[in-house]
């Protein structure tokens, strides 16, 4: 998996003020364990082969997906994101 330099200005721009503060608020939740007995906001994108869901997930989140090889549409992908002051990857496969 590749990494880029993410813009987070680019992200700020297109929420408001409350958007980014109920977008806090989950990640509150999501850290505190919540999300193991409420359902928490999350994004699903779907479609077509070659319709453009990982460039949609590559936009969002600054991660590089294989797109030409077709290796994401062939199976579900799960894209966590965390506020952190660390950078790091963790993968996993779950069959």
């Amino acid at each position: 998996m590749v990494t880029r330099p993410f813009d987070n200005d680019v992200l700020d721009g297109l929420c408001s003020k409350d958007q980014v503060d109920l977008l806090n608020a989950v990640d509150r939740l999501r850290s505190q364990g919540i999300d193991h007995y409420v359902s928490l906001p999350q994004i699903i994108v779907c479609g077509d082969q070659s319709s453009g869901k990982s460039s949609v997930l590559e936009a969002i989140s600054g991660i590089s997906f294989p797109v030409k090889s077709n290796l994401c549409t062939r199976f579900p992908t799960e894209l966590i994101l965390r506020k952190t002051p660390n950078v790091g990857v963790t993968v996993s496969i779950v069959p």
